[in-house]
């Protein structure tokens, strides 16, 4: 079974076509980040975002900690989220094909959608739980509150995902601002208490600055690369 390969060194010879064999659930409602950037299909990053050096020691470990980024928007907590996929690709090649962390994106919406008879979209998600076990990717689902948000029949995505998250049987990654953090503390203590907090801080001017001329210059390259076609 893919835990027992995943415990036991998860099968470092398989090639990333048949890595994602075996996520249909997954691959309906996700999609891999660490694939993406290795087909060049992420968006172009500028900077460096915060804290992802001091973070690569513990993301090394397996299972990898389930995170939680903490900021106001537009501070950079999805650029992280892709610059860590990037670094992932880095050390499968570093490794010469050995296996490294999957990141796998979705949300709220897209975990549930389509289903509308009672028990469906419960089914999903222990489908999903199953595939992910001891696998040790990290579930990205985006904001952290649409997945403690109560569906029609009382239960919220989080409740079926934590007693498989407080055994370190999965890994998740969100993102909330400290408002939501509060307020999803009041709400769910014990799920969150499984995550490590990290807050990213907006940048100075001074490194706005630069971020700002960087992109400027790559679209002007950009510009002057269309043109000499």
């Amino acid at each position: 079974p893919r835990g027992q390969q995943a415990i036991l060194g998860r099968n470092e010879d398989r090639d990333d076509d048949d890595e994602l064999e075996g996520f249909e659930t997954l691959l309906s409602v996700a999609e891999e980040l660490v694939d993406k950037a290795a087909r060049r299909k992420l968006p172009r990053l500028i900077g460096e975002p915060p804290e992802l050096g001091a973070l690569e020691r513990r993301l090394r470990a397996y299972p990898p900690p389930s995170l939680l980024l903490v900021g106001p928007s537009g501070v950079g907590k999805t650029a992280w989220v892709l610059r860590l996929a990037q670094t992932f690709l880095r050390w499968r090649r570093d490794k010469k094909g050995a296996d490294a962390p999957r990141i796998w994106r979705t949300n709220a919406e897209r975990l549930i959608g389509g289903m509308v008879y009672l028990g469906q979209w419960q089914e999903r998600i222990f489908r999903l739980v199953d595939e992910l076990s001891h696998e040790g990717h990290l579930l990205y689902v985006d904001r952290l509150t649409g997945i403690l948000a109560p569906q029609p029949d009382g239960a919220t995505i989080a409740d079926l995902l934590a007693p498989a998250l407080e055994a370190r049987e999965i890994s998740l990654l969100a993102e909330c601002s400290e408002e939501e953090l509060e307020a999803c503390r009041r709400r769910a203590p014990r799920f969150l208490s499984q995550f490590e907090v990290h807050r990213l801080e907006p940048s100075k001017m001074a490194e706005m600055g630069e971020l700002v001329v960087a992109y400027l210059q790559r679209k002007e390259r950009a510009v002057v690369s269309v043109e000499g076609r």
